[in-house]
C-alpha cells in the first residue's frame, strides 16, 4: 500500500489562502436580509403568540374554576348554617319539653 504525504498541517501556504479568503468574505458586513433573520424573528413571534394564547386561555379557565369554587363554598356554608340553626332549634324545643 502507498502512503499519503500531507503538508505540515494547516500552516501551509494553501491553508493561508483559504483562511484569508474566508476572512475576507466574513469581514464584509451586509445587513441581514429577510431570508437571514426575518424568518427566525417571525417564528419567534409565532412561538411567543402561541405561548401567550395558551397562558391566557389557561388563566381564564383557572379564573372560571376559582369563581365556581367560591360559589360552591358559599352555597355549602349557607346550607351548613341553615342546618346548624335547625339543629339548635330542635335542641331548644327538646329541652323545653
Amino acid at each position: 500500500m502507498g502512503s499519503v504525504q500531507t503538508d505540515s498541517g494547516t500552516d501551509g501556504p494553501d491553508s493561508d489562502t483559504a483562511a484569508n479568503s474566508n476572512c475576507q468574505s466574513e469581514n464584509h458586513y451586509e445587513p441581514p436580509g429577510e431570508d437571514d433573520f426575518g424568518g427566525v424573528l417571525e417564528e419567534l413571534e409565532e412561538i411567543r403568540q402561541a405561548y401567550l394564547s395558551y397562558v391566557k386561555t389557561h388563566e381564564e379557565r383557572l379564573e372560571q374554576r376559582l369563581k365556581e369554587n367560591r360559589e360552591h363554598q358559599s352555597v355549602f356554608f349557607k346550607k351548613i348554617e341553615k342546618l346548624e340553626k335547625q339543629i339548635q332549634a330542635l335542641l331548644k324545643s327538646k329541652t323545653v319539653e
